[in-house]
């Protein structure tokens, strides 16, 4: 799917729109909602297929959102116009990034070699929480990649706790 500057400027405007209607959680749920069905090949086929006529694709999008907010709904078929519907996962992502900024939410990947329990992913998140000094939320990872340690992502930051990263560094000091 496509990405790139687009993506944030229709993502911008429609937080704009959101915002100030006061409708975020809507939003962000119907784009969701709608990211995860155009995602789905066949439908992203149909969408994007220069064999299916615009009337078609615009028929199809307006009874799929009936239930959604209009805007959102002219937000789709202006892309579906533009034969720009790929889009719509980038601007779900930058919408969803825009919206846990308003609220001084970050979002969190960490990477472990082995699952984590209960008690330990409290713990990460207490310690990463109180680092930022951010609200988290965290998606946890298992990586077979990693031999032990773990490897956190914020935003762009990245904190590498790995077993490999502290053998790197212990190669470095030995070779010095």
């Amino acid at each position: 799917m496509a990405k790139g500057p687009k993506a944030k400027r229709y993502a911008e405007a429609a937080f704009q729109i959101a915002e100030s209607s006061g409708d975020l959680k809507e939003w962000s749920s119907q784009l969701s909602d709608l990211s995860q069905l155009i995602g789905d090949e066949s439908v992203y086929t149909f969408l994007s297929s220069a064999k299916v006529p615009l009337q078609d694709k615009l028929s199809v999008l307006n009874k799929t959102m009936k239930d959604f907010n209009p805007l959102i709904s002219n937000l789709v078929s202006i892309l579906a116009i533009r034969n720009s519907i790929g889009l719509i996962e980038s601007i779900t992502e930058e919408f969803t990034k825009l919206v846990d900024t308003s609220s001084g939410v970050a979002r969190a990947q960490v990477y472990t070699a082995v699952d984590l329990n209960k008690e330990q992913q409290t713990s990460i998140e207490h310690s990463i929480s109180k680092g930022l000094n951010t609200e988290l939320q965290v998606s946890y990872h298992k990586d077979t990649e990693l031999l032990g340690g773990l490897v956190v992502r914020v935003n762009d930051l990245v904190i590498d706790g790995s077993i490999q990263e502290k053998l790197v560094g212990l190669r470095r000091q030995i070779g010095k």
